[in-house]
């Protein structure tokens, strides 16, 4: 099909209609006047609708994984260690920490 012959028929048909009364006086002004004198849109509009959607799926996704979390049986797995340590020794271990050649040095004897 040729488009060009197409538009040709279009505008000729179009040529042949005459004007109807049943749209109103004006009628274009009318309609661009309450275009152009319509409030600017608010160029962050995209940026809020999209974190507000964003925030929902967060929400949904913490539901879910707190459902998740309660579903799960409440036995800890048994410890492996258990650390027992008195309050003296507490603070050498803070404060020294896991130093296995200062122990061993501390706990020999000084040679004469």
């Amino acid at each position: 099909m040729k488009l060009e012959g197409l538009r040709q028929k279009l505008v000729r048909a179009a040529r042949q209609q005459t004007m109807s009364e049943q749209v109103p006086y004006a009628f274009e002004q009318r309609i661009l006047h309450a275009i152009r004198s319509a409030p600017p849109r608010d160029p962050f509009l995209p940026w809020v609708s999209g974190l507000w959607r964003a925030a929902l799926c967060s929400l949904a996704i913490a539901a879910a994984t707190g459902t998740w979390h309660w579903g799960q049986p409440n036995d800890p797995a048994p410890a492996t260690e258990t650390l027992v340590i008195a309050d003296a020794d507490l603070l050498e271990v803070a404060v020294l920490g896991d130093l296995p050649e200062l122990e061993e040095a501390l706990a020999e004897p000084p040679s004469p």
